[in-house]
């Protein structure tokens, strides 16, 4: 990975893959494809394999997957952890994740751990062609205006609503899928999941 990479997170929750991984698998290639970069997704979970089958014709050059029982029930150290590990060997200019509680639990602690800046909620993303650089479109003032940000702070980092990009279609080209070990089985967190109600 390089930094005209785009790495998007695609959520699986009890083993069910979120639909919304396929509207950031489409802004996603369009954004690789805007700067020459690569796009990459990420798969973090128990049971990633029938996710990975989904989403093998959707426009990613790589799916990583990030695959073990220490991952479920889902815990945000656990998650961001990997995350770290993930971010720290990759180095990849552009970080997008859907804007999920999930997301929402990791997205800001990591922001924090690489010294960049997150902009949460967009709802419209595109590379100036001038220097390469995301524009991140957001709601403001309860959403009577728009507001449009750009930050030079790598990794590029959004969170991004659901329901506004158009999804990936299918294709010919199939990812090629990379099983990543990353060793977190006696990590102790500082969040200890008691009940999750549905």
């Amino acid at each position: 990975m390089k930094n005209n990479d785009v790495l998007i997170w695609g959520d699986v929750i009890d083993g069910e893959l979120d639909p919304i991984t396929f509207e950031l698998m489409g802004i996603g290639r369009k954004l690789a494809d805007g700067i020459n970069g690569k796009l990459l997704l990420v798969l973090i979970g128990e049971s990633l394999s029938e996710a990975c089958k989904q989403l093998d014709t959707f426009g990613a050059d790589w799916i990583f997957k990030i695959e073990g029982p220490e991952y479920e029930p889902f815990n945000a150290d656990s998650y961001l952890e990997a995350y770290k590990y993930f971010c720290k060997t990759g180095q990849p200019g552009i970080l997008i994740m859907a804007h999920s509680p999930r997301a929402m639990e990791i997205a800001p602690r990591l922001s924090v751990l690489f010294k960049t800046i997150l902009t949460t909620n967009c709802i419209g993303l595109e590379i100036d062609p001038e220097d390469g650089l995301l524009r991140r479109t957001k709601p403001a003032y309860g959403g009577n205006t728009e507001v449009v940000y750009k930050f030079a702070a790598l990794p590029q980092f959004v969170t991004v609503k659901g329901g506004i990009f158009a999804p990936a279609k299918p294709g010919s080209t199939r990812s090629e899928v990379i099983t990543v070990e990353i060793n977190i089985k006696n990590f102790s967190g500082k969040i200890e999941s008691l009940e999750f109600v549905k």
